[in-house]
């Protein structure tokens, strides 16, 4: 029998239901949440990670686990598809995670997943009711940014995420999923995404003041996900065109999961539609705005439709780079790269040149060192882990080698990273 004060803790068990949308921060939000789980610990808030089926990587976003268990196809599911998952299975360990998170004993859980937003009616109600069967109370929280700011950063993610999409692909269904989630969740809060950046600093800093934090001074936080360049969005549509990462229902065995993520690498101005492109979207964009307008306030709308075209333009530097990651992209999607940079780049004479002697190198050569590589990666990696503390140079290098062989590897790649950021704080100290 539940005393007095296990009743009123009962009663106030809060699970806050994070649904994007997508392109909000979201990331942000994750990895901040999960990068500080003990100090939340500490305020009687609860933010779990899931353990993948296939490895033992954990991950701050829900998305993948929620969504597989609760959508009606799971084996239709993209992630699962390119992972080649036993879905029956693999929900059933997902199943058994969501299970414990559920019985925490925090007042507060959080659940976070962007693409939570895009299951269907019902599947969301079986979500709801599974949540409540554990006696938790929902509180649905939903960043949303405005059409014009929202279809070139969502169609730059599915770009990124291997899908081919029209211009307004999302934005056609913006409306029908907050229609859709209003009637699962009618209390469901909707924050307009560029005044919660502009008022609190960012998606991150908002959440926390959702959860009553007030004091943030000791929490790290994190941004993440950033957003791909012109030319990198530019470029791979090309690829998936040429070698789609499914094929009907299958996946293509010729696209492996991350494939272009070397190309991600690639800086430069942030992707936008050109002229062309804004003005066949530009009727759609309205309805958007009108109806936003009307039902969730003017905050959630384009408050400026003028709109400056960007044209997709390939400087030197960003050529630098391309070649720096040619070593990294499968043979078969280099090819299809340079017939990219011939025909459809728009280069000077001068550049075009230099294409031709990137590409006329001796790339069997190449690929053999990089087969060598790939059969060595955990010993490269190993090696610089162990060296680090003694030698961050060469374990740079060692790490450079180990993600030349697995360059779709995220947790080399961010190791990469943090060594190349230390060696840049002992540059500058020296």
């Amino acid at each position: 029998m539940l005393t007095q004060k296990q009743r009123i803790k009962f009663m106030q068990k809060e699970l806050l239901l994070h649904l994007g949308f997508h392109k909000t921060g979201s990331t942000s939000i994750q990895e901040t949440c999960a990068k500080n789980i003990e100090m939340l610990k500490e305020m009687d808030i609860s933010y779990p990670l899931f353990k993948h089926f296939e490895n033992e990587n954990k991950s701050s976003n829900h998305s993948i686990f929620i969504y597989s268990l609760f959508t009606d196809k799971p084996d239709t599911y993209t992630p699962n598809k390119m992972r080649k998952l036993d879905t029956k299975m693999a929900n059933k360990h997902y199943l058994s995670q969501f299970n414990k998170i559920l019985k925490s004993n925090t007042s507060k859980l959080i659940l976070s997943g962007e693409s939570l937003s895009t299951l269907k009616q019902h599947e969301l109600k079986k979500l709801k009711t599974h949540i409540e069967s554990a006696g938790w109370n929902i509180r649905t929280i939903i960043y949303l940014r405005s059409p014009l700011s929202s279809a070139p950063s969502v169609y730059g993610q599915r770009i990124k995420a291997g899908k081919d999409a029209g211009l307004l692909e999302n934005e056609k269904l913006v409306i029908t999923r907050i229609k859709t989630i209003l009637k699962i969740f009618p209390q469901a809060i909707f924050y307009p995404f560029k005044k919660v950046c502009s008022d609190h600093g960012g998606p991150a800093q908002h959440f926390l003041s959702i959860l009553k934090i007030t004091d943030t001074s000791r929490f790290e936080f994190i941004h993440a996900n950033e957003s791909l360049s012109n030319q990198a969005i530019r470029l791979i549509p090309h690829i998936n065109k040429s070698y789609p990462t499914l094929k009907g229902d299958k996946v293509n065995d010729l696209r492996k999961v991350r494939d272009t993520f070397p190309i991600h690498q690639i800086k430069g101005e942030k992707f936008s539609f050109n002229e062309e492109e804004y003005y066949s979207i530009k009727d759609e964009l309205k309805v958007s705005n009108d109806w936003l307008n009307t039902n969730l306030g003017p905050d959630f709308c384009d408050s400026n439709t003028d709109f400056k075209p960007i044209e997709c333009k390939w400087t030197d530097t960003q050529l630098d780079a391309f070649e720096s990651i040619m070593l990294k992209l499968p043979t078969h999607i280099l090819h299809v790269t340079r017939e990219y940079f011939e025909k459809k780049a728009n280069l000077t004479n001068k550049q075009l040149k230099r294409i031709k002697e990137m590409y006329d190198k001796d790339f069997d050569s190449l690929n053999a060192c990089k087969e060598i590589l790939q059969n060595h990666v955990e010993q490269l990696r190993g090696l610089a882990l162990k060296i680090e503390k003694y030698d961050l140079q060469k374990a740079y290098n060692l790490m450079e080698l180990a993600h030349l062989g697995r360059p779709e590897g995220t947790i080399i790649y961010k190791e990469l990273i943090h060594y190349k950021k230390e060696l840049e704080v002992l540059n500058r100290n020296a």
